[in-house]
This record gives structure tokens, sequence and C-alpha cells, in this order.
């Protein structure tokens, strides 16, 4: 089982869930033990509403799926591409896509394009800031974008990130507001 996502739940820390090649995987023990959850191949990503504990998203090669049960059933939700990645950024439900940008949801099935001011169709990582959830940054094909309003609009804001891809967004864990590029050949702070 290849695992391209792994997060907690902001509810209880001893939750986790794996997106993986092979669906989604739970674990209510710290990573103990891992019960499987849903059969979507391909799981690209996993976010758990911060206000709704049993309210999840799966994104996937084959779009995004949402939960309201805490994971035993999905239903899929029609969005124009494969999805990249899952993010909440407070309530509202986020999801970069290969071929449509960013997408963005404040209530469950209802989703609507993010993409004001961003010139990147494939959008492959989405990082929000966890102390001002309004502050998004994406990492596209090519570069990074930021929104300061929760998706809104967004402004480029690469530099010498420009004109590269980049696939992964993380923080640095001693400095939350410090934030890793991963362009797949190189890590940039």
């Amino acid at each position: 089982v290849a695992v391209t996502d792994l997060v907690s739940s902001p509810h209880d820390a001893n939750t986790l869930y794996a997106a993986a090649d092979r669906g989604l995987y739970r674990s209510n023990n710290a990573g103990a033990s891992w019960q499987w959850l849903s059969a979507v191949d391909y799981a690209s990503g996993v976010a758990v509403d911060p206000n709704e504990p049993s309210h999840l998203l799966l994104g996937s090669f084959y779009g995004l799926y949402e939960s309201t049960d805490g994971g035993a059933t999905f239903t899929p939700t029609w969005l124009p591409a494969s999805i990249e990645a899952v993010r909440y950024a407070g309530a509202t439900g986020l999801a970069g896509t290969r071929g449509a940008g960013v997408y963005r949801s404040r209530a469950v099935g209802a989703w609507e394009p993010s993409n004001e001011g961003m010139d990147a169709a494939v959008a492959l990582a989405v990082w929000v800031d966890p102390e001002e959830p309004g502050r998004i940054i994406a990492g596209t094909e090519p570069g990074l974008w930021l929104s300061s309003d929760g998706g809104g609009s967004w402004t480029a804001i690469g530099g010498s990130l420009e004109s590269t891809t980049v696939v992964s967004l993380r923080a640095d864990p001693a400095s939350p507001n410090v934030v890793w590029a991963n362009t797949g050949g190189a890590l940039w702070v």
C-alpha cells in the first residue's frame, strides 16, 4: 500500500487517516492498527472538517468523494478533473485539481471554482495557515499562489519558483508559518 497523504483528526489526535493507492484507512489508536474504510482507488488526499468530525473529504484520480458518517460511506461529488489535494480552511473545503485549478465548498456537496487571479490549471498541493485559515498557498504547475481571503482570489508568489512545478507543501514543525515547497527534485523554504 502506497500512502499519499496522512492527517490527524483535529478532534482527536489519536485518530489518523491515510489516503493510499488502495483507498482510505483510519486508525483510532495513533497508528497502532488500521481499518480499511473505502475502496476509492488512487486516493490522493484526505481532510477532516474541523467543525464536524464525521465530515471527510477524499480526493482521488477519479474525483472527489465526501462522507458525512465518518467514512462509513462516501458519495462522489462532481468536479471536472482528478483531485490532487484536499484541505480545510476553517469551515471551507478546498480541492486542488489536475486541469481545473482550485475548487472550494462551504456546504456538503456544493463546490465552485476558486481561481480568480490564478493562471494555473493544475493545483497539486494546498497549504492552509493553521493560525489564519483564510491564508492559503497553492502549489501548482507552475509556481506558488497565495490567497488571503479563503480562496476567493489568488496572487502569484513564486519568486524563483514561478516557472517550477510545486508538488507538495508542508509547514515546518518548529515554525508553522515557514512553508516548505517540494518541486520533486528540490526542497525550498
